[in-house]
């Protein structure tokens, strides 16, 4: 019976925001506020480095075994839409993609980013309008949202009544969304009113904080362009991503259990992600990965299949442009090219499916998956733990299923076309380190 060979959707594992990727605003003469925080990913989105995948080379919760017959073709149009706005820690906690960029300011952040003579100088100042080191100034809000659609033409071919082959070129549309702005606090108004009075006689330091804390975002991009990163805009942007070759191979044939195997090789084809651009989304791990998998598909009868499958991908090592950051510093710093090697991915998935004499298509399903550790090469032990950080991923998954198949139609002569239409919603569950999107995917198929 003729089929689709891969089951693809976006692989949550490159499509991540960075969690190392950082910005902070240094005010130049008083240096007022600090804001300081890590970008989140996936989007690598996760997201942000927290984005995203090869769709070709992913987890399938709805596999099979089954293989075209010998000269027969299959194009499938599969397109895949998701909406980033949320991630997970390494603890699986759940927050907004947006929440890191969201800080309050205090004398005390003030205090830590000045020399000595000026803190004792601004020391005695808040003694004398009584201020405290706890006292909020100002705090920032953020709004961000990835938006990314994924097209892949897959195109599979018989060679065997056991042997299908198929490539699968994904095309990305990516959007981010960023929006941050500053306001101060009325404690921080009596902070400025303090410094021009003529008690104090700090005019001019009170114009120039002023300018700071008006034009807060400003500042930080400027302080991110000064350093060799893009200003904190919108993104957009599209592009090929990373290409999947494939083979399956039917290796037993019975009428209650078949298995096969899935092989291949996923080409790094897409776009990278861009140590300069704390917010775009890649489409592309820039590694060859090779992957395999075993899948066993058992009959329970009245089109009811129980099927089952295990995969493990294996990231080759490669070479990347990164920014040489620590725990304490993230923005003045250099860019190298280093070795790196992505963490192995498996993947394990089970499900029931229902493919009936009428066409109907319906199934349920779940996958569990888990990127190991990835490792950066680099000089310092400070700069590799910072790096490496939060690169380890898991993530557990619902699925569901609902289509047509005109197929059985066609066997009888009932139907002059044998095609599938099906649509599948990826829901999450649990995770570390990844977007929480949930992902909805049509598949359109044809058989000729």
């Amino acid at each position: 019976m003729p089929f689709v060979l891969i089951n693809n959707h976006i692989d949550l594992f490159k499509l991540k925001i960075d969690p190392s990727k950082h910005w902070s605003i240094l005010g130049e003469s008083m240096r007022l506020f600090t804001i300081s925080s890590h970008l989140s990913s996936t989007i690598q989105i996760l997201l942000i480095g927290l984005l995203i995948n090869a769709v070709a080379n992913n987890a399938y919760a709805f596999e099979n075994t089954k293989v075209l017959p010998k000269g027969v073709r299959n194009l499938t149009i599969k397109t895949a839409n998701t909406v980033i706005d949320n991630k997970t820690n390494s603890n699986g906690q759940v927050g907004s993609l947006a929440a890191p960029l969201e800080k309050q300011v205090t004398f005390a952040d003030i205090l830590k980013e000045e020399s000595q003579l000026k803190q004792n100088q601004i020391k005695a100042m808040m003694n004398k309008e009584g201020f405290t080191e706890s006292d909020l100034l100002g705090q920032t809000f953020a709004d961000m949202q990835g938006n990314v659609t994924v097209t892949a033409p897959i195109i599979s071919y018989g060679i065997s009544e056991r042997l299908t082959l198929a490539v699968a070129v994904p095309y990305y549309k990516a959007h981010m969304a960023v929006d941050i702005d500053f306001k101060a606090t009325d404690k921080a108004q009596q902070f400025l009113d303090g410094l021009g009075t003529n008690l104090t006689n700090q005019v001019a330091s009170a114009r120039s904080a002023g300018e700071k804390f008006n034009n807060a975002i400003a500042s930080l991009n400027e302080k991110l362009i000064d350093n060799g990163f893009q200003a904190l805009n919108d993104w957009r942007s599209s592009g090929i991503g990373d290409i999947t070759l494939a083979a399956k191979y039917l290796a037993l044939d019975h009428s209650v259990l078949k298995i096969a195997s899935t092989s291949g090789v996923v080409l790094p084809t897409g776009k990278v992600d861009d140590p300069d651009n704390l917010i775009d989304i890649p489409f592309g791990d820039g590694t060859l990965d090779l992957f395999t998998s075993i899948i066993a598909d058992q009959s329970i009868g009245a089109g009811f299949t129980i099927n089952q499958y295990a995969k493990y991908t294996y990231q080759s090592p490669s070479f990347a442009k990164k920014r040489m950051e620590t725990d304490e510093e993230k923005i003045e710093v250099e860019s190298k090219t280093v070795h790196y090697k992505l963490g192995d991915k498996v993947e394990t998935g089970s499900s029931v499916q229902f493919d009936g004499e009428s066409g109907f298509l319906a199934g349920v399903g779940a996958i569990y998956s888990k990127k190991f550790q990835d490792k950066f090469d680099a000089t310092y032990i400070e700069v590799y733990d910072s790096i490496n950080s939060d690169t380890a991923q898991e993530a557990l998954h619902a699925e569901s299923r609902i289509g047509y198949s005109s197929i059985p139609a066609f066997k009888r002569k009932e139907a002059s076309i044998p095609m599938t239409a099906t649509l599948e919603y990826k829901s999450h569950i649990a995770s570390k380190n990844i977007p929480t999107n949930d992902l909805v995917t049509l598949d359109m198929a044809i058989f000729f």
